[in-house]
């Protein structure tokens, strides 16, 4: 990977956390989200022997320049009791980086755009946005929503209470859990599905809008050298799917090849 792409790829890896705290915010009690260093809730890795899963990041500004907009697509696969398969694909721009990364046991292979070979877990750019790594789940907590009962539905085979915090922003509000959006911060949608059996989360739909340009270039960081123009807006959506599907399958690849 070029340095460019390195530089790129850590910058979306920042804004997907700062994504992921937010989400927490939105979900947990009021200094929760600040005391957890480690998921308090459960997560299919440990409620399921294998999942496939899709993760969505975008945050788009104003304008039409060439560097608008960013997004980063994870999908892949997990079996028990720890393999992965997970291929990324980010965008800042007019660039773009793929990068796949397949670990089965203690062993890792990386893909970078010349086949897979063996590596270095650590150099996988893009764990934390792979919900197949523990690393993805650090920060989530729906343990509680202040209250809030959802609706029980069917999602991708998986029976799940439908949490809408989208439509109890009021609510949510009294009860402290905001404070730490910036005053210009709208949440446009902030739904969550969480497995009936188990309460882990099997799909999350949260979208932000920032209407001051200080905000939408603190979402982007310092690692861009991009200034994003308000209106911005921040998407993340997530969801597991084929719970316990015994077709999949992770292997040790040949060095090289796919």
């Amino acid at each position: 990977m070029s340095r460019r792409g390195t530089r790129a790829s850590t910058a979306l890896t920042t804004v997907a956390a700062l994504l992921v705290a937010l989400l927490t915010i939105a979900a947990a009690p009021a200094g929760a989200a600040k005391a957890a260093k480690k998921s308090t809730t459960p997560t299919p890795i440990e409620a399921l022997d294998s999942f496939a899963f899709t993760f969505v990041l975008s945050v788009v500004g104003a304008g039409t320049g060439a560097l608008t907009s960013l997004t980063l697509n994870t999908e892949g696969t997990y079996t028990d009791p720890s393999n992965q398969d997970c291929s990324v694909t980010a965008s800042l721009g007019s660039i773009k980086i793929e990068q796949q990364a397949v670990i089965v046991g203690k062993k890792t292979w990386i893909d970078d755009g010349s086949g897979l070979e063996p590596a270095k877990a650590g150099d996988f750019d893009f764990a934390s946005q792979c919900l197949s790594d523990p690393s993805f789940w650090e920060d989530f907590n729906l343990t509680k929503t202040g209250g809030l009962v959802g609706t029980t539905e069917t999602k991708n085979g998986i029976k799940v209470e439908h949490l809408d915090l989208s439509g109890a922003l009021d609510q949510l509000s009294d009860l402290g859990l905001f404070d730490d959006l910036p005053d210009d911060v709208t949440v446009n949608t902030l739904q969550a599905w969480r497995a009936s059996k188990g309460g882990w989360i099997a799909g999350v739909d949260i979208s932000l809008t920032a209407s001051e340009n200080a905000t939408c270039n603190e979402i982007l960081g310092d690692e861009i050298p991009v200034t994003l123009l308000a209106p911005c807006t921040v998407k993340v959506a997530f969801e597991v799917l084929r719970p316990n599907d015994k077709t999949i399958k992770i292997t040790a690849p040949k060095s090289g090849k796919k």
